[in-house]
């Protein structure tokens, strides 16, 4: 066997490997994601009455909103990972804390997993679907739009963690969102406006790797978010009032 057969086989062999430990490391992150989405239910019972609820996938999840929002009754609900699909499949878990207003963010994760073959229509739609059935049930909802990432070549794992995602395909779902959030006469929170550098790409001190965001990016987004979520709990407080009110 040459040198070359034996490098080729050490390199398929290291290959291998790192895609089984990959798909293990997946389904036990996934695991504990679930885990999460039980641990949810115990929250729930100190999550105050009539929560405000910031809904969504990593970017949500990994928001200090505790921190930032911390005079309001603010639920964080969400979880790494997951889609459009996983929050839809959620949402009655959501629903059942009777939330008074809901932030929703999501769709970086459909744009990622599902590659070209994902429109920014179908993206739009799924969102929307999540949406309605938030509204059927008399919950205030904004629309966050979705975040940009940052592709340039020294971030050496965003093309791994972004795959398909880049900020034209961002750009395209944000527009769609934001005209049917018009049209249905709801809050449409152009937060990505906020997150770029003047290339249109997230700014470079706002991510760890592409994707995820650091501090700084949170703190940015929580003093645009901050109005909207100040009359949000007035809002939810008059509401309170109203109905103890009619209670007496």
């Amino acid at each position: 066997m040459s040198p070359w057969e034996i490098i080729l086989i050490v390199l398929l062999s290291v290959i291998i490997v790192l895609l089984v430990l990959g798909v293990i490391v997946y389904d036990r992150f996934k695991e504990l994601m679930r885990k999460q989405r039980v641990g949810f239910v115990l929250q729930d019972e100190f999550a105050g009455e009539a929560p405000i609820v910031f809904l969504g996938d990593s970017l949500t999840d990994f928001y200090p909103t505790g921190e930032f929002y911390s005079p309001y009754n603010v639920a964080n609900r969400g979880i790494a990972c997951d889609t459009t699909a996983d929050v839809q499949a959620r949402l009655d878990e959501v629903i059942a804390l009777r939330p008074s207003h809901v932030f929703l963010q999501i769709g970086i994760n459909d744009l990622i997993r599902e590659g070209k073959k994902l429109t920014a229509e179908i993206l739009c739609e799924r969102v929307f679907k999540i949406v309605d059935a938030l509204v059927a049930e008399g919950i205030e909802v904004t629309l966050l739009s979705l975040y940009p990432v940052r592709r340039k070549k020294y971030f050496i794992v965003s093309p791994a963690v972004l795959n398909h995602a880049d900020n034209g395909r961002v750009n395209a779902a944000n527009e769609l969102l934001a005209k049917k959030a018009a049209a249905a006469g709801m809050e449409f929170c152009n937060v990505h406006a906020e997150l770029t550098d003047g290339t249109g790409e997230l700014k470079k001190e706002f991510t760890l790797e592409g994707l995820h965001l650091t501090l700084p990016a949170y703190r940015q987004i929580t003093r645009y978010l901050l109005p909207y979520v100040k009359r949000a709990e007035q809002t939810r407080r008059d509401n309170l009032c109203q109905i103890s009110e009619a209670d007496n």
